[in-house]
């Protein structure tokens, strides 16, 4: 299987505390990690290290933190000639403090100076022998011509949802699959009942993808129209990483190819 992904990396400084520091005072604690970030550079890397020939497409800057980046991302295996190098940009960075006992987290980020890709700069001969194309929503002028000519192609297009923001939308309805974080379809539809604004997007009729959730919004398993979702066991790693964003899509009309990476996903991939 080949994939591409297209979409947001960062440089991420993670902190775990379960006791925050006092307004204006200090605090030491035991350890601080750095790495890459961001969702679609961190699923690059994923599928990189379950054996999927991945290719990552998006915008990095030449400043240390993108250097760093670079490195983590071709140390994993991922090719990044689809990459455009900023020059004398500033990298998107984020602080982020865990709670190891919850895995709950706060993130302070910054997108740096750092410009949205245009259309003209992924070309269509990207997709050639691609399977899959993941795309996280950064960057949806790019990203919506691709999606539309992977559909066309008869790819898989899998959008990792987490903020709405302009042209979610527009994304959400070419996409054959959407896995949205908590909150993603109560923000988008404008719901706050989760199954209600689930239902709503299924209704939709722009939009043909099956829609994932967090096991967190939904206690059983539960199916309406075109939609699936399944509750799954909470699992962390180390309690480093957000119990929020433990996802998992059940599509009702699965292809061999999708099945057989889910299933790779769900049992082996680990947070990075």
């Amino acid at each position: 299987m080949k994939a591409l992904v297209v979409g947001y990396n960062a440089w991420d400084v993670i902190v775990p505390c379960d006791v925050l520091p006092f307004r204006d005072s200090k605090r030491e604690y035991s350890m601080i990690h750095h790495g890459g970030g961001g969702p679609a550079a961190t699923a690059a890397v994923a599928l990189a290290r379950l054996g999927v020939q991945t290719s990552y497409a998006g915008l990095i800057t030449d400043d240390r933190p993108g250097l760093w980046q670079r490195e983590e991302l071709e140390s994993a295996g991922v090719d990044l000639s689809h990459v455009v190098i900023e020059h004398g940009g500033r990298s998107p960075q984020a602080v982020i403090l865990v709670d190891p006992s919850t895995a709950e987290r706060r993130i302070c980020w910054s997108r740096g100076d750092l410009r949205r890709l245009a259309s003209e700069e992924l070309s269509c001969s990207s997709l050639d022998g691609v399977d899959l194309l993941l795309i996280d929503g950064h960057e949806p002028a790019a990203t919506e011509p691709l999606a539309r000519e992977a559909v066309r192609r008869g790819c898989l297009v899998v959008m990792d949802g987490g903020t709405p923001r302009d042209g979610t939308a527009d994304l959400v309805a070419v996409a054959t699959d959407v896995v949205g974080a908590r909150g993603f379809a109560t923000g988008l539809t404008g719901l706050e009942d989760p199954l209600e604004a689930l239902e709503k997007l299924a209704a939709s009729p722009s939009s043909s993808a099956p829609i994932g959730v967090p096991s967190a919004s939904l206690h059983d398993s539960c199916s309406c129209g075109r939609y699936a979702f399944e509750s799954k066991p909470h699992e962390k790693d180390d309690g480093l990483l957000d119990a929020g964003e433990e996802f998992f899509c059940l599509r009702q009309r699965q292809t061999s190819r999708f099945r057989a990476l889910s299933t790779r996903l769900w049992h082996r991939c680990r947070y990075l």
